[in-house]
């Protein structure tokens, strides 16, 4: 299986730079609202209009409560879009039952829900199984603080490999984000999520996370195809 790169982009500006620059996935988030902050409706709507044949995500907002009527309306204007994935954050197992709710109220049709896990919540590997049972078709682990320090610096190698492995056994699509640096692509890569997602690593500024810079996004590529070369 090959691992595909995810990039977040912010706008239309952004969306510009990344057009041919054959990114497996684009996703569009809100920056200025970590962790999952949506972008809004129009903006969606321009991007896929000028990335039409590109695999686009889209992340959905910090609602702890994803099962309400705003989070309805925005996902289902994402679907009519066509977009290929949604990223719901899950914020609290209290609100399993929500997530159920969301998921059964929505024909997702061809766009397939993705449930975001945060790392620094200590998460229980087993909520997988209960989150492939009421419908979700992938998960994501990230971090909830972008403070610049790489989540694979914070947690041990077997978390990642736990998590990974149990995703596949559900037949569940697997990704790993949360401030990625160019040097933990190796060592993810050789752990064979379905794909890595990146900013922070794409900007100019690491720190700041704001502006999208190709010649950045040029150095992820080239490490990309030298983690592929040596599996």
């Amino acid at each position: 299986m090959t691992v595909k790169m995810l990039a977040s982009i912010k706008n239309i500006c952004e969306a510009k730079i990344v057009k041919r620059m054959n990114i497996d996935i684009i996703d569009i988030k809100n920056i200025s609202e970590p962790p999952m902050g949506f972008a809004g409706c129009d903006n969606v709507e321009k991007i896929k209009d000028y990335l039409e044949d590109s695999i686009i995500s889209v992340t959905m907002g910090n609602d702890l409560n994803p099962y309400n009527k705003k989070m309805l309306y925005n996902i289902n204007s994402v679907i009519n879009n066509k977009i290929d994935y949604v990223k719901i954050g899950f914020f609290s197992k209290k609100e399993i039952d929500n997530h159920q709710r969301l998921l059964k109220a929505i024909d997702f049709r061809d766009t397939k829900p993705i449930c975001v896990l945060f790392a620094d919540d200590a998460i229980n590997i087993n909520i997988i199984k209960e989150l492939s049972n009421i419908g979700y078709k992938g998960v994501m682990l990230d971090t909830m603080k972008k403070d610049n320090k790489s989540i694979i610096e914070v947690f041990p190698d077997n978390t990642f490999i736990s998590f990974i492995k149990t995703a596949k056994h559900y037949k569940m699509t697997s990704g790993i984000a949360g401030s990625l640096k160019i040097k933990d692509i190796a060592s993810i890569h050789k752990m064979n999520p379905n794909f890595m997602g990146f900013r922070g690593q794409l900007c100019k500024k690491t720190s700041d996370r704001f502006d999208l810079d190709a010649s950045q996004i040029k150095r992820v590529f080239r490490e990309f195809a030298l983690a592929s070369k040596t599996i």
